[in-house]
């Protein structure tokens, strides 16, 4: 059965609605519906670099995300394709960047979901120098902030927040997201951070803010480079000094097994994939309070 756009058999509010936009993305099988909030498409491509997508007339396959513009804002419905069934539930978000927030989380937990070989790393990744380091997410440590500064100190920015993995060959890609600061800013930030996000600044709420990096310095979607290091964030703000020291790699595995979701692969090869990875690169533990204190130490240890 095919899913004409403006003959659709999906639902808001009960009604059914002709201003659907249908968009396929290279990658996904499944496309994704914008009802009555094409404009939503204009701020979403600033913020996505080199993943193409096109508008559809129609689909053989229901969308596996639709966003929908309501009285009170905008709703986002995934199917359990791109969300554990026993813990999805439709979700209402008041402002543009709230619903493109929602909207790159799903699209990046999707690509986990479309692609066999593939599990998303809850992680920050960027090329430093040669070597592409990941900083593994632990609630509030700080990665989104240490990859725009990074990125603004000439960092090749991959990812802030979600990079897939291949389970077969042990490479990661980049999604081509922005980053995401959350708001306000530390007062504490050095000037090169500040300038860079008053240059560089993008779509924002009260909450957060998305920095586009420079040409140069932003993967695009696919561009794939192999891990070299695994940091592991510790962000103290009584800390004095940053330090960078060698961390245990059975502590960077405990972090990344952690940190790994989305998968159609066996749990027991994702261990083994994560278990030889940590293996296979260095691994550091760096204690911090802000970043302007710990960038030059990162480029130091990895930019040569």
């Amino acid at each position: 059965m095919a899913y004409p756009v403006g003959a659709a058999p999906w639902f808001v509010d009960n009604q059914l609605t002709k201003n659907i936009l249908l968009l396929s993305f290279d990658g996904l099988d499944a496309p994704v519906a914008l009802i009555d909030c094409a404009h939503l498409v204009e701020p979403f491509s600033r913020l996505c670099n080199g993943w193409a997508f096109s508008e559809i007339s129609a689909s053989d396959i229901p969308p596996f995300m639709t966003v929908s513009k309501i009285d009170t804002g905008y709703r986002i419905d995934c199917t359990p394709l791109s969300k554990p069934r026993d813990t999805y539930e439709p979700e209402e978000y008041k402002d543009e960047c709230a619903i493109i927030c929602a909207m790159i989380a799903d699209l990046s937990t999707a690509f986990g979901r479309f692609n066999e070989t593939v599990f998303s790393l809850h992680c920050a990744g960027l090329m430093i120098g040669q070597r592409l380091v990941v900083f593994p997410a632990m609630g509030r440590s700080g990665k989104s902030t240490m990859s725009v500064h990074l990125t603004a100190a000439g960092a090749r920015y991959f990812s802030d927040d979600v990079l897939p993995f291949f389970g077969d060959d042990g490479h990661i890609i980049s999604l081509g997201f922005a980053p995401r600061l959350r708001l306000p800013l530390s007062d504490r930030v050095d000037q090169l951070f500040k300038d860079f996000v008053s240059r560089r600044g993008d779509l924002a709420n009260k909450r957060y803010q998305y920095i586009l990096p420079e040409d140069d310095k932003w993967a695009p979607h696919g561009e794939r480079a192999s891990i070299s290091a695994v940091v592991l964030l510790d962000r103290d703000p009584e800390c004095t000094q940053a330090v960078l020291a060698e961390a245990k790699k059975s502590e960077a595995l405990k972090r990344l097994v952690g940190q790994n979701f989305d998968s159609n692969l066996d749990i027991s090869k994702r261990f083994q994939r994560l278990h030889d990875l940590a293996g296979d690169v260095t691994c550091h533990h760096l204690r911090y309070a802000e970043t302007g204190e710990a960038v030059p130490l990162l480029f130091e240890a990895f930019g040569a």
